[in-house]
């Protein structure tokens, strides 16, 4: 159960931190334009792509998301 625990913070953070550098970058001038959104649907692919990972090391490695354990 803690794996899954693990990995749903993984997804959560990797959300969080995406939506908010786009909107960073957006704010600062580093993009063109881009809206909330489209950081939001961004942000939910990388979470996704995550939770992928971490489900495929799962079976590699000790059972936990990280691929370097």
């Amino acid at each position: 159960m803690t794996e899954y625990l693990d990995l749903l913070e993984r997804a959560a953070m990797t959300a969080v931190q995406c939506f908010t550098a786009l909107l960073l970058a957006d704010t600062s001038g580093l993009l063109y334009s881009i809206d909330a959104v489209e950081a939001a649907a961004c942000a939910g692919l990388a979470s996704g792509l995550s939770v992928i990972k971490g489900f495929a090391a799962s079976k590699i490695g000790d059972k936990s998301p990280s691929l370097v354990k």
